[in-house]
């Protein structure tokens, strides 16, 4: 396999995060007095799922254009809950997934998730920490696009999470309480790496790796029982390689001041938020990016129980990372809601309404909305045997002129079951 211009040294951050992870764990075990513990207690899972996909390779013009398939995913899980000692548990599951398209055999993988979550408590902090692991077994090649614009980004996304790849996804945190309201340190990585083939090839998409490492802490003054006041403050660096004949790549190191809040209005309300600017230091940035630029983060969520039988969550979140093609940094805003109603004890229905964009920064001109809305529909006839049926829209729009090449439309029709054990 050829290798990128720039080695990335990606197994470097990954250690620092794990590092940090092992000593907030082993400093809550050891403090704690290990006694008898329950018997760890296992659950299960098998599925089956048929998807009708009218848009497979997510292109509205060109040669896979509107390319339909079925979908046949065979899903499993074992999962694990286990309490420790008095002060630690843990969870831990595995989900493999098979993936095959019918009707398009480069796009048939499988996907090994995996997920670690302990936490503790202790006479003067609580602490914990979750680790999740994603390996894809899919083609080792990158798809190629010839349309007006370009290969997609936001389009290409289902693509990419079907190609040979290992996500890992981990934070860490304490919670110390203190006389105004308590002090949370944490740290958290995200590291992307790819592992298909890279070529310096019109129309070939690269893939290339990318990771965000961040520490920090929060400080909450609680004003009363229901309202906390959270400031907080994060250091961290992003990474990305260089594709093959790309000079230049947008890792950075940034400071992020955060301003936010915590709070229950009663029982049925609850609403967090962190916002606040990033400033950040590039090095090898082109000389007509504008660098000095004062970023902005975001992350809002809302829960609200209606009824009995009614829950919508609300989320909205803004950052900016380097893109996975390569030579490109973009914002990426999520707007997301989602209503489930309990029809009954057998029935009940989820309606998802979501939008993205990614706006991407000069000099790159990119701007595209992902617009999606799913409708599911689940029936349980026993407590072990679930029935599941869904429908999906998405929708791409690029808002650059003559990118037609990376806009897409897509319905997607699935029937599914699933028994736990």
């Amino acid at each position: 396999m050829p290798k990128f211009e720039q080695p990335f040294q990606a197994t470097k951050t990954l250690r620092r995060s794990l590092f940090l992870s092992a000593c907030l764990i082993g400093g809550g075990v050891g403090s704690g007095t290990i006694v008898a513990s329950p018997a760890p207690v296992f659950t299960g899972a098998i599925g089956l799922k048929e998807t009708f996909d009218n848009n497979v390779f997510m292109q509205r013009v060109g040669a896979d254009a509107d390319q339909e398939s079925l979908v046949t995913a065979v899903q499993a899980n074992i999962a694990v809950a286990w309490k420790i000692s008095d002060s630690v548990a843990l969870t831990a599951s595995y989900a493999p997934e098979l993936s095959v398209f019918h009707s398009a055999s480069t796009e048939t993988f499988v996907a090994h998730r995996v997920a670690l979550g302990l936490k503790g408590k202790q006479p003067d902090f609580t602490w914990d920490t979750t680790h999740t692991l994603l390996g894809l077994d899919g083609d080792g090649k990158s798809p190629s696009f010839s349309g007006p614009g370009g290969a997609p980004a936001l389009g290409g996304v289902p693509l990419r999470d079907r190609r040979d790849a290992l996500v890992y996804r981990g934070a860490a945190k304490a919670t110390v309480p203190v006389a105004f309201g308590f002090v949370r340190p944490l740290a958290s990585l995200y590291n992307h790496d790819f592992r298909t083939e890279q070529r310096q090839q019109t129309g070939y998409q690269n893939y290339v790796d990318r990771a965000d490492f961040a520490v920090g802490a929060d400080l909450a003054y609680t004003l009363s029982e229901t309202f906390t006041l959270i400031s907080g403050y994060r250091h961290g660096w992003q990474r990305s390689a260089r594709a093959p004949g790309v000079s230049i790549d947008y890792k950075n190191t940034y400071d992020r001041v955060l301003v936010g809040f915590e709070s229950a209005i009663g029982s049925k309300i609850k609403l967090a938020l962190l916002a606040g600017p990033d400033w950040r230091n590039f090095s090898s940035a082109p000389a007509t990016f504008d660098a000095g630029a004062t970023r902005f983060f975001g992350d809002f969520s809302a829960t609200l129980s209606l009824t009995q039988a009614d829950t919508i969550a609300l989320v909205a979140r803004s950052f900016e990372q380097p893109g996975y093609a390569g030579g490109s940094l973009y914002i990426d805003t999520t707007y997301e809601a989602v209503w489930r109603r309990v029809l009954s004890p057998e029935w009940s229905l989820a309606v998802t309404a979501r939008a993205l964009n990614w706006d991407f920064r000069d000099p790159v001109r990119r701007n595209e909305w992902w617009y999606a809305g799913v409708f599911a529909l689940t029936y349980k006839p026993t407590k072990t045997v679930t029935l599941e049926a869904s429908y999906s829209y998405d929708s791409i729009e690029s808002r650059v002129p003559a990118t037609e090449g990376r806009e897409a439309r897509r319905d997607q029709f699935s029937i599914g079951v699933r028994r736990t054990f």
